[in-house]
């Protein structure tokens, strides 16, 4: 009696069938290093997730324990000359921030002279001290100063009415008429 039946037994392979294996072992092993490769950069994905996430969880779990946040408010800070101190105040509940002693520069008061000065006031009349200067506002020299109020003098002490031009330029001669 003679059945038929299959049996699985090893045979030779022919140099057509080992190439074409070892052609689908390449693609098998450059998808493996793909994976791997993946795999690196999703875990590093995931570290710097999780990273994040735990930062962010310390920040709300410490604004829970301190039921407090650091915020912009609105604040005033009102000057007390008697006092010589600077208060700084809460718009939105009135609460003082912190006080504290003025500094010089603060303890200066400027004058608004430029109202109270008349058009044919002299440089050397008028004395302006001023802690912070408008960007606009044209400011002498030493030097200027004192020539003004030497000029001033001279046109003050003469003894005639007539007074001679002088030159705006050292070297310039002025004629008299």
């Amino acid at each position: 009696m003679r059945e038929n039946a299959q049996e699985k037994l090893y045979c030779p392979l022919t140099t057509t069938e080992v190439a074409a294996y070892a052609a689908e072992l390449a693609l098998i092993d450059d998808q493996i290093r793909q994976r791997r490769t993946e795999a690196k950069y999703a875990a590093a994905r995931a570290q710097e997730d999780l990273k994040e996430l735990d930062a962010k969880q310390g920040d709300k779990a410490r604004l829970v324990r301190e039921k407090r946040e650091l915020r912009l408010v609105d604040v005033e800070e009102v000057a007390d000359f008697k006092a010589k101190t600077i208060t700084t105040v809460r718009l939105d509940t009135g609460e003082i921030v912190r006080a504290r002693t003025m500094t010089s520069t603060e303890l200066q008061v400027e004058l608004d002279l430029k109202a109270s000065i008349k058009a044919d006031t002299s440089p050397a009349e008028v004395v302006t001290v001023v802690c912070q200067p408008e960007p606009t506002e044209v400011t002498a020299t030493p030097a200027e100063v004192y020539e003004a109020e030497l000029k001033a003098k001279k046109r003050r002490y003469k003894p005639s009415s007539v007074e001679p031009a002088e030159p705006e330029d050292p070297g310039e001669v002025v004629k008299d008429n």
